[in-house]
């Protein structure tokens, strides 16, 4: 449907941008790049458009990089790493695909952002489960509270 569509438009142009961000700021440049983009796009609920790509770049301070939303030459690149993530998954997985200790999950999948006091303890708990190597999934349903 056409909304979808939109979504998907969205998400690859984002994905074009984070991988150059990626590419020429290294991990730094990256993470705080998808902090700007995570406050307003999924905080504030700004739509994907020419102003939240210029808010994310003036934050990392790459202001020439606006162009990457529609460079189709880094699509290889971001597929690369989409079959890397999936590989070391090791079986078709959804995201997020998170990675610890050389162990790599799908999840966590969060309803909504924790508060600021909980995320650590939060993320201290994936870690001790990833630790354990007996350990391989956790679920529940999604209406559980």
């Amino acid at each position: 449907p056409p909304p979808q569509q939109a979504r998907m438009r969205d998400s690859q142009q984002i994905g074009r941008l984070m991988a150059a961000l990626a590419r020429d700021g290294g991990t730094a440049g990256w993470t705080a790049a998808y902090f700007a983009f995570g406050e307003r796009y999924f905080d504030q609920s700004e739509p994907v458009d020419a102003n939240l790509i210029a808010h994310v770049l003036m934050t990392v301070g790459a202001g020439g990089a606006a162009a990457a939303v529609s460079d189709e030459s880094l699509d290889a690149w971001i597929r690369h790493q989409h079959q890397a993530a999936q590989g070391a998954l090791g079986e078709t997985g959804g995201s997020p695909i998170l990675r610890i200790g050389g162990h790599t999950f799908f999840g966590p999948v969060l309803t909504g952002v924790p508060a600021a006091e909980d995320a650590a303890a939060l993320f201290d708990a994936v870690a001790t489960l990833a630790a354990t190597p007996q350990f391989a999934q956790l679920q529940r349903p999604r209406t559980a509270a």
